[in-house]
């Protein structure tokens, strides 16, 4: 199960909560989110491959937490954005400089929040 960090209803009002995705069934939310996110809305075509179709994963994923956002209202994964410590991006070739390869906090809202 997800390590729970935040509950988000505190600080914003929305009912989402903000986890590491720790299980198979997360980080393959997490995945898809991301293709959904990179591919099919931004037509970005440079996706990685290992996670399966329909999702974005690659090399980098193996050495990286994985923060989420969780709308329990919808009951999906809303956002991501992997989080890279500075000696395991040493360890594993050096830090990310190509902004295309980072992803970014991903934050979609349900119809109608702002």
């Amino acid at each position: 199960m997800a390590r729970w960090i935040l509950d988000c209803r505190d600080v914003c009002g929305h009912p989402w909560r903000l986890g590491l995705a720790t299980e198979g069934k997360e980080l393959d939310a997490v995945f898809q989110l991301r293709y959904e996110v990179f591919v099919v809305e931004q037509g970005y075509n440079h996706v990685g491959t290992a996670g399966g179709p329909l999702r974005d994963k690659d090399h980098i994923d193996s050495w990286c937490e994985h923060l989420f956002l969780y709308d329990e209202e919808l009951q999906r994964v809303a956002g991501t954005y992997r989080v890279i410590r500075g000696t395991e991006a040493l360890r594993n070739g050096g830090a990310l400089i190509d902004p295309a390869l980072i992803s970014k906090i991903v934050i979609r809202f349900a119809a109608g929040s702002a």
